[in-house]
């Protein structure tokens, strides 16, 4: 949750998915769009890959995001 109490909306930087664990350092880590970062890692269940998670404001704009990677592909 952040400083407004609204949800953080949390990515793959990867592969855009929202299926994060958490799995070192601190448990609010995230990577937002100006790129403020808080120390600690995720580790993505779809694709595996650990790294700081992306914050969205929105679950459609993580989904744009998300379909945006996979036509990449």
């Amino acid at each position: 949750m952040n400083k407004t109490g609204e949800y953080n909306i949390l990515a793959c930087s990867n592969c855009g998915s929202n299926q994060l664990k958490w799995a070192s350092g601190g448990s609010d880590s995230y990577l937002d769009i100006i790129g403020d970062t808080n120390s600690g890692m995720y580790e993505c269940a779809k694709c595996g890959k650990m790294g700081v998670a992306i914050e969205f404001k929105s679950e459609a704009d993580r989904k744009k995001f998300e379909q945006t990677l996979k036509e990449k592909k």
